[in-house]
């Protein structure tokens, strides 16, 4: 069993059959078929189910499958670790981020990094924190930015930027709102919130024995920005992602109430390899915080 076998195995559960793997190696389904069935000779036990249009993996092709990947992940860390060694502080950067958080993490950390080091390439991979915790824990992405709450077990976190909440909609649902907008305000309207922040709203409400219309639970910023400009309900955002809002009809009110907040963290796995780049990135931006404390 080598290497090559695995890259070949893993590519055909992936892809869901052999034609497909084949087209993706770049190779011809015969030597494909061949090598797989040389690794079931080699492990004396068999890893599909033949006969199905999209392969099953037999109990033992499970298992299979589980230690190619981490087998394979370690192989692409060696050889990353060992260019990075090479190449100092020229490569590629891999951050997650919430789309909450994309402009701000953009011009006051990536851009000023960016000049310092042009060598440095960006691979971006946006999605939600729960998303994100598994990318790094499963060593897809360097390092993140994030939103509280999170879970940060197992991460090295710097806190980067409190920011207040608003309230968004159409100016039509805000006719009774003053400067601010407060909880009892926001009970009497049709609310979409992030799901992250619904136990912390949930808890305040509570608390004044008050309870809520929400309309919408969603996770990304985008789609509260959406549903709120289409008139659906008011929106929860934080003041970095109101530049996603576009229509001139929309409203935004600051919350009155200090629990409701959010804070930009940068996290990273403690386990993980850190390549000069991230290593790099992540001084950067600890020093940015210590300056601006």
């Amino acid at each position: 069993m080598d290497i090559k076998q695995l890259i070949y195995f893993t590519a055909i559960v992936d892809e869901g059959n052999i034609s497909s793997a084949a087209k993706k190696l770049h190779i011809s389904q015969p030597p494909l078929s061949s090598q797989i069935h040389n690794l079931e000779q080699e492990l004396g036990c068999v890893l599909f189910e033949r006969g199905a249009r999209k392969i099953q993996l037999t109990e033992a092709g499970e298992i299979l499958y589980r230690r190619a990947q981490a087998i394979i992940g370690m192989a692409d860390t060696v050889k990353r670790e060992l260019t990075d060694y090479s190449s100092g502080m020229k490569g590629v950067l891999r951050l997650g981020m919430v789309s909450s958080v994309g402009s701000t993490a953009l011009e006051t950390w990536i851009k000023p990094f960016s000049a310092k080091f042009p060598g440095v390439r960006y691979e971006l991979s946006e999605a939600n924190t729960y998303v994100i915790a598994d990318m790094l824990r499963s060593d897809i992405i360097d390092m993140a930015f994030v939103r509280t709450p999170f879970n940060g077990d197992g991460m090295d976190i710097i806190p980067l930027k409190k920011e207040k909440m608003y309230a968004v909609g159409n100016r039509d649902f805000f006719f009774e709102a003053g400067e601010k907008a407060s909880i009892e305000f926001l009970v009497r309207k049709p609310l979409i919130i992030y799901k992250r922040w619904e136990k912390i709203f949930m808890d305040i409400f509570e608390e004044k024995d008050i309870h809520p219309e929400i309309v919408c639970l969603n996770e990304d910023a985008r789609t509260t920005a959406a549903w709120a400009e289409a008139g659906m309900g008011i929106g929860i955002m934080p003041s970095s992602a109101l530049s996603m809002l576009k229509k001139e009809d929309t409203v935004s009110v600051e919350i009155d109430d200090s629990r409701i907040v959010s804070e930009i963290y940068l996290i990273a796995h403690k386990n993980s390899y850190r390549s000069p780049i991230a290593l790099g990135f992540w001084d950067f931006v600890r020093d940015w915080k210590s300056a601006d404390s």
